[in-house]
Order: structure tokens, then C-alpha cells, then sequence
């Protein structure tokens, strides 16, 4: 599994990022039992949690995806900038957009703030 970071996304990312933060693609469920919808979020953290997670191959730092949440993401993703609305997106090779306005948050699940 491979992701590519665009430069537009590293530069913006660079905000949130400092030397030894790892990268992990992280999951909420939103709506009932009847249907679910992923929604991913980029976490940015100094220490993996205890979860098995997969790593991928990356032009930018180290990243990260539970081994659950690896079945649900194309075998190439993107992280590229989005200059209208300033953030982030996650894109898939076969999939196309996965989601819109990818959220990078701390290890407690909160937005993250700039460093």
C-alpha cells in the first residue's frame, strides 16, 4: 500500500507536524446500524497505539493504517490540498475522492492545533 503527499498538503501538513510525529489514517463510523459511513481523519502522534497497524510506503514521513481499516482504502491514496476550501483530501487511485475534507487530529481524537 503506498501514499503520495503532494507538495501543496506537505506544506500545509508542515503546521501540525513536528520532528518524530508518525502518521496514522484513522476511522469514526457515522449513522445508525442500518448503514454506516467511514470517515477518515489523519492523526499525527509521537507514540503508535497498542492497535496492529500496516505501514505504507510514503514520499512523506511515516504513515500508518489499522490492518481493519486497510480493506476499505484503494492500494494507492493521495493526500493533496485543496486551495478553495484550504484542506486536506483524501483521494484513492480506483475510488476517486474518499474524503473531501481529511481532519488531522491529536492522539485523543481532537482537532489537532498548529505547532
Amino acid at each position: 500500500m503506498e501514499i503520495t503527499v503532494t507538495k501543496q498538503a506537505q506544506q500545509f501538513i508542515e503546521h501540525y507536524y513536528q520532528k518524530g510525529d508518525v502518521f496514522i489514517l484513522v476511522t469514526d463510523h457515522v449513522g445508525c446500524t442500518c448503514s454506516n459511513e467511514v470517515v477518515f481523519s489523519l492523526m499525527i502522534t509521537q507514540q503508535l497505539p497498542d492497535t496492529q497497524l500496516v505501514a505504507l510506503t510514503s514520499n512523506y514521513g511515516q504513515f500508518y493504517v489499522s490492518q481493519t481499516n486497510k480493506m476499505l482504502l484503494d492500494s494507492q491514496l493521495t493526500i493533496d490540498f485543496n486551495t478553495m476550501y484550504r484542506c486536506l483530501e483524501l483521494k484513492g487511485a480506483h475510488s476517486g475522492l474518499i474524503n473531501a475534507r481529511l481532519i488531522i487530529v491529536d492522539q485523543s481524537g481532537n482537532q489537532a492545533q498548529k505547532k
